[in-house]
């Protein structure tokens, strides 16, 4: 069975070997949405909270034990737009993390008009956001 595996093309320890695979333009965010939904993570919160002008923050972040996997993702990712992140080794992997512009392109991709499937809680952390940064520019 494993000979098997291995002519499908899997590998040993291949959270830190894969490489990101050919994948359609238009099943990029379906993708994209799906990596998220199982190795991302989404935060808000108050950044600078001792400061004068405190901020509504949000963070989107990536993780994988393959660097080469995250370097291509965010290559990928710099073709739609989104241009900052940054890459942080970690003790047992890394993190591609982006902050407020990109976390915000990043929602308008992964859950656009034609997305039906979904983590709903972490979706609902976007739009948590999104509806206090619209509250906070009005007020």
């Amino acid at each position: 069975m494993c000979e098997d595996l291995i002519k499908f093309g899997l590998s040993e320890r291949k959270s830190k070997t894969m490489i990101f695979p050919e994948i359609s333009r238009k099943y990029f965010p379906d993708f994209l949405r799906g990596y998220f939904d199982g190795d991302g993570g989404v935060w808000v919160g108050i950044k600078n909270k001792h400061r004068t002008h405190a901020i509504h923050a949000i963070s989107t972040v990536f993780t994988s034990g393959s660097v080469r996997f995250l370097e291509s993702l965010a290559t990928l990712l710099s073709e739609r737009g989104i241009l900052g992140g940054s890459l942080v080794k970690k003790e047992r992997g890394f993190d591609l993390k982006y902050s407020i512009k990109d976390s915000l392109i990043l929602y308008k991709i992964m859950y656009n008009s034609k997305c039906t499937l979904f983590l709903k809680r972490k979706r609902d952390i976007f739009e948590k956001y999104i509806e206090i940064r619209g509250r906070s520019s009005t007020g």
